[in-house]
């Protein structure tokens, strides 16, 4: 036999505390996906800032792109197209590090604002 923790005789109780509760993961769920693409942008706009600076705007985008999905369209590349790791060893090591780290404190701020009294003990 199995108890149900929690039961009330209440006939609304439980319809509430699962409504409640779907609530609440839906909005975990809503605040990932913003923070994720907080993150995504902010490594978007670092590599746009660092290609602008080299002369070649939105070159890192079509680099992966033509590394990840075959030739691009006006690009001279020979028959066969990079692999992914000729692509991270020609983009800097660095840049990524610093893109990386950008996107983790800008998903780390939208996270500080959304929730201001959250403390993070070892």
């Amino acid at each position: 036999m199995t108890a149900q923790t929690g039961a009330t005789t209440e006939p609304g109780a439980p319809i509430e505390e699962s409504s409640q509760a779907s609530r609440d993961v839906t909005r975990l769920y809503q605040e990932g996906l913003i923070a994720g693409l907080v993150g995504a942008a902010t490594v978007a706009l670092w590599f746009l800032v660092i290609d602008s600076i080299q002369g070649r705007p939105l070159y890192t985008p079509t680099v992966l792109g033509t590394a990840l999905f075959g030739r691009g369209a006006g690009l001279p590349w020979p028959d066969v197209g990079p692999d992914f790791g000729m692509v991270l060893m020609f983009m800097a090591w660095p840049a990524i590090l610093v893109a990386n780290l950008l996107a983790a404190a800008a998903m780390g701020g939208y996270f500080w604002l959304r929730h201001p009294n959250l403390s993070v003990q070892p």
